[in-house]
């Protein structure tokens, strides 16, 4: 501060009266990046800790290590999961005793937070009995008997923390603005925002270009395919490692031994395998850092696969697990509706009964099981012979555009609103804690943490699937499921002679569920776009 703040208070509040031990002191370094390490920052804040406790007889402890390198203040972590939050919980046990001194540089080393928010941690420490000292330019002690006596010390405190907060806010506003600059120079194809991509592409400096590696690039096409042929990732991972299919290098580090399903989804999730870079900006909640999405830049890569085969691959999985899993991932799937059908009394999923002798039947599984619902069986064939006849007409009356967006739209409006709410509570909690120190507190706070976090992966997994529902995309899939099924229009209903293996593969990207009701005999069909539509497949039931 350049400002004058009136006299400083008479006499040395750090003196050594004879017969009394000299007074703890405890240094408190923090910067915000590692680079700063290799800098003067750390040399000189040591330093002008050391020179005072020597200057002013105190004992400076250093069995705290309160050393925060590389951890920004400007959004409290300091506090929340650094040295200073340790120094904090050491006042409130009682180890750093009332009349201790904390050597700082400046108060922005304790806080860039807005100004109230760092006066409450400041004043905290103060009016436990603690003294702080600032060291930068003419060193300055503020206790609470300098407080009492000279009310504009509180402002010199507030100033200075307005002035560092400021300071910061500048900064990040200028450090976004640069950003957002170079994003828009990459997706106008003048500038590369980075050379890093995934392990089926590599960089060419010299040309400045990515290209595909073929043999890679062929294994993520035949992942796609076999994950649209209906196979799961447990399965594809399978196929690979029997085949010997050699894994990926992961950039310098070793291949893995094998293909593992974590892996397999991830390129199945990949915008970049059709040649999309999302970029993303970090934001801050409750001084955590969040990546958000902020713009989607098509052809920055070579693609492996087309478009349409990506966002095929995105509603399939938006609908589900695959209906090939456990005993029966390696056989044909001989059920149409496989991990569609559901049950119209309790919403449980409806399996194939195959009971010999050719009588196959669609039963409730929690009926079968015993587990409440009542026991009703419809005979499979009839069930699936009267809907490929009536697909026709109810893939042609199929809604075109994604009419689900209103659905969509709320679950949006439902996560987004409970975010809301679940940050305010964590801000209210955390002054809460800052204030008594409580576990039942901490724990209620890494709670609603753990809430937030899984919010927000199923918001991004709603996003993903509005994305996957759009366009034209959705009358291309409709066409290729009108196409298997009308291959089985006038068959004769043998299994042979209807590739169920691929009509399922299709039904699981155009249809959200098909809800078989025993009680009135109809099949009703839910587009993941909205609508739906219902076939007779059976006869009413007396209730």
């Amino acid at each position: 501060m350049t400002a004058d703040f009136g006299p400083q208070p008479e006499g040395d509040s750090t003196m050594i009266y004879p017969g009394k031990a000299p007074r703890k002191a405890y240094s408190y370094l923090r910067f915000s990046t590692p680079e700063q390490m290799r800098g003067d920052s750390y040399r000189r804040q040591t330093q002008l800790a050391v020179e005072y406790a020597e200057e002013h007889g105190l004992e400076l402890d250093d069995t705290l290590n309160l050393q925060d390198l590389g951890v920004s203040s400007y959004r409290g972590r300091n506090v929340k999961v650094g040295k200073l939050g340790e120094f904090l919980d050491a006042v409130d046990s009682g180890y750093v005793e009332p009349g201790s001194v904390l050597l700082i540089e400046s108060f922005d080393r304790i806080s860039r937070q807005a100004a109230w928010r760092g006066q409450h941690i400041v004043t905290g420490i103060i009016s436990s009995g603690i003294s702080i000292v600032t060291l930068s330019g003419r060193p300055r002690e503020f206790s609470p008997e300098v407080l009492d006596r000279d009310p504009l010390a509180l402002f010199e405190i507030l100033f200075t923390l307005m002035r560092a907060n400021d300071e910061s806010a500048t900064k990040a506003r200028r450090m976004r603005a640069v950003w957002e600059a170079k994003r828009d120079r990459v997706a106008e194809g003048k500038e590369r925002l980075t050379t890093i991509c995934p392990n089926w592409i590599e960089y060419d400096p010299e040309k400045d270009e990515f290209n595909l590696i073929p043999e890679r690039a062929e294994v993520v096409r035949r992942i796609y395919r076999e994950y649209l042929s209906g196979n799961g990732m447990v399965k594809i991972a399978e196929i690979l490692n029997a085949e010997g299919v050699p894994t990926f290098p992961n950039g310098k580090r070793k291949r893995a031994k094998y293909w593992h399903q974590t892996y397999i989804g991830r390129i199945l999730r990949n915008p970049a395998a059709m040649g999309t870079l999302v970029t993303h900006q970090t934001r801050h909640v409750d001084g955590k850092r969040v990546n958000e999405e902020v713009a989607r830049i098509p052809r920055y890569y070579p693609a492996a696969v087309d478009e349409q085969m990506f966002q095929d691959v995105q509603a399939m999985r938006s609908g589900g697990r695959s209906p090939r899993r456990g005993r029966h991932a390696h056989s044909e799937v001989r059920n149409l509706f496989g991990g569609l059908c559901k049950c119209g009394r309790c919403g449980g999923t409806v399996v194939r009964v195959d009971k010999g002798r050719g009588k196959v039947y669609l039963v409730c599984a929690k009926a079968k099981a015993g587990a409440g619902c009542t026991y009703e069986s419809i005979p499979y064939q009839q069930v699936e012979d009267l809907f490929v006849k009536a697909a026709p007409k109810i893939l042609h009356n199929a809604p075109l555009s994604p009419e689900g967006d209103d659905g969509i739209s709320e679950d949006l409006d439902r996560i987004d609103t409970t975010l809301h709410g679940l940050s305010d509570a964590f801000d209210s909690l955390l002054e809460a804690y800052q204030e008594t120190r409580s576990v039942g507190i901490l724990d209620k706070i890494r709670e609603i943490d753990a809430e937030k976090e899984r919010l927000e992966e199923e918001r991004k997994a709603v996003m993903e699937a509005r994305e996957a529902h759009r366009g034209g995309l959705i009358e291309s899939r409709i066409n290729q499921l009108a196409e298997v099924l009308s291959e089985a229009t006038d068959a004769t209903g043998s299994e042979e002679e209807l590739d169920r293996t691929r009509a399922n593969a299709l039904m699981r990207q155009v249809f959200k569920a098909v809800v078989l009701d025993y009680d009135t005999g109809y099949l009703a069909c839910e587009f993941k776009q909205g609508g739906k539509a219902e076939v007779i497949v059976g006869w009413p039931k007396s209730r």
